[in-house]
């Protein structure tokens, strides 16, 4: 990680929320729209811990709750995303390394989505229904998982934002 991405993490306790960003600035906005790089577990191990931590804080913050973030909304441009699993006991939060999507279902469902970094804005959009997803969890171990239902919407919307995509770039015009 650079250094002005760790100071970025490090600037507060973590215990502590980060600020997200939105569209609504115009340097966030085009920070948003970037691509994001790996994170070398070897290097930054301690980083990327502390980091899950003030991730969950943020979106368990009442003026951002949400079910999933990822590090480009908090202004690290870094494969990270915390996502809310709603296919596993008890829906635990839970934090995701470099993911990728291997592939996804040719059928597709519409549902409602909403961001943390677009404010009071909610849409209908068309997901497939499953995804396959490789990852590398906090222990540096490699998996490869089938995830359907809400739960997989909620990773494409957050790998998406790893790739400089928001939600809305997905709506039909009419």
């Amino acid at each position: 990680m650079k250094r002005k991405e760790l100071k970025l993490i490090e600037e507060k306790l973590p215990y502590e929320p980060f600020e997200v960003l939105t569209i609504e600035n115009k340097k966030d906005s085009v920070f948003l729209r970037k691509q994001s790089k790996k994170v070398n577990l070897d290097k930054n191990k301690n980083e990327a811990i502390y980091f899950s931590k003030r991730l969950l804080k943020t979106v368990q913050d009442p003026k951002n709750m949400g079910v999933g973030i990822a590090a480009p909304q908090v202004g690290v441009q870094r494969q990270i995303i915390l996502v809310q699993r709603f296919d596993k006991a008890n829906e635990p939060f839970e934090i995701y390394i470099n993911p990728i999507i291997k592939s996804c279902s040719d059928e597709q469902k519409l549902g409602k989505e909403g961001c943390l970094s677009i404010p009071n804005y909610t849409a209908e959009v068309f997901r497939p229904i499953k995804i396959v997803v490789e990852y590398v969890d906090l222990d540096g171990k490699k998996h490869i998982e089938e995830i359907s239902g809400f739960t997989s919407v909620i990773f494409q919307h957050e790998i998406d934002h790893l790739n400089g995509i928001l939600f809305t770039d997905h709506l039909q015009s009419e």
